[in-house]
This record gives C-alpha cells, sequence and structure tokens, in this order.
C-alpha cells in the first residue's frame, strides 16, 4: 500500500484543491511517503510547491534532502562555476538533512571550498570529490579532523586549460603522506597517481 501511495506521488501532481484526497492525508503518513520518495533529479524540489502544508512537512522530512544530496547535479557543475544560488541549494540541503549520514559529491571551488563540508564531515558516509591542485592541501587537511563514517572516497583531479596534470605542490604530497586519517570505516580509496606521487603528473 506504502509503495503504491509513493508511485501514485512521482507520477501526478495536482495542485490541491478543497476535495483533493490527499489533503486529508495525516501528517505522519505523508512524511513516511515523503521518505521514500528517493528524487533524482534536482527539479524534484517542485514538491515542495505543491501547498503550503506540504512544503512545511518536506522541509522536516530529512530523508528527502540526504536523497536530493546523492544527486550529482546538486553540487557538481560540469561547464560554469557554480552561481550563488547553486550554493545556497547545496548548504540548504545539507542543513535540511539534520543528523543523518550523507553520500555527497561535490565540485569543489572558490565558492564551494572543503571547509563548506567541514562542519558535516562526521556525517559523511560517501565522498566524491572533483578538486583542483590549489584546493587539495585544505581538503586533505578536513581528513585529518576525522570522518569516522566514510566509507567511499574517490577523488577526480580536475585541471583546465592543460594537456597534462599539473606538479601538486610539495606539501601537499608530505601532508599526505605524513598525515594521520581517521578513516576507521573507510573501505573503497580512489586517489589520482599525482596526489601520492607528483612526479608521475607529468
Amino acid at each position: 500500500m506504502m509503495l503504491k501511495s509513493v508511485d501514485a506521488a512521482r507520477t501526478s501532481w495536482p495542485l490541491p484543491t478543497s476535495d483533493s484526497p490527499h489533503r486529508y492525508l495525516p501528517p505522519e503518513l505523508l512524511i513516511e511517503i515523503f521518505a521514500r520518495l528517493h528524487p533524482e533529479k534536482r527539479d524534484e524540489i517542485h514538491y515542495l510547491h505543491v501547498c503550503s502544508a506540504w512544503r512545511t512537512l518536506l522541509l522536516k522530512t530529512a530523508e528527502f534532502w540526504v536523497d536530493m544530496l546523492r544527486i550529482p547535479s546538486i553540487m557538481v557543475y560540469e561547464d560554469r562555476p557554480p552561481t550563488d544560488i547553486d550554493i545556497e541549494f547545496a548548504n540548504t540541503f545539507m542543513e535540511r538533512s539534520a543528523s543523518l549520514d550523507i553520500d555527497v559529491t561535490v565540485h569543489i571551488s572558490p565558492k564551494l571550498t572543503p571547509a563548506a563540508f567541514a562542519s558535516r564531515s562526521q556525517r559523511i558516509l560517501s565522498l566524491v570529490l572533483y578538486i583542483e591542485s590549489q584546493y587539495a592541501a585544505d581538503f586533505f587537511q578536513v581528513l585529518t579532523t576525522g570522518m569516522p563514517h566514510l566509507r567511499q572516497l574517490v577523488v577526480h583531479h580536475k585541471y583546465e586549460g592543460l594537456n597534462h596534470p599539473p606538479r601538486f605542490p610539495s606539501e601537499t604530497t608530505k601532508l599526505i603522506r605524513t598525515a594521520s586519517f581517521a578513516l576507521p570505516s573507510l573501505r573503497d580509496l580512489r586517489i589520482p597517481f599525482a596526489f601520492l606521487a607528483p612526479g608521475l603528473a607529468n
């Protein structure tokens, strides 16, 4: 019965009227449905606009926002730098996920630095990172603060305008090799060779 309700919610979104059946569903049931929506696209945030009651309940449904954070386009921008609105979306989704564990895919940029999610590092289960060399040291510094729930770490080296990756600063390599990373749950680690041996980058 619950799955049928979720499927119906995903496929039809009439604006509520005085005789709309979903206006009479108890809030507890609506929250259960919202927690199982599993959004797959950024524009599924339009659920907030169905009616004020839905908006109020959705803003309190942390599971919905955890699933929104799993959508790569939330914090990865392939052909442009993130706008202020993009950053506001990302921060709001992380805040609304409350205390639940989260999966994060993010392109580090001047507006979205490692410090942006450092305060949530204790809750991150999976982290897929697109990062340029100038932010590498800051990111690995975050790892030294401890991410006890992190199970998967995937790092993609981003560089623009060059035919090959640049050499990483020696201080970054030293930090990676000597730091004591508090990652007791880590099971899957994928890091470019350039981070570990900068001489191989050329």
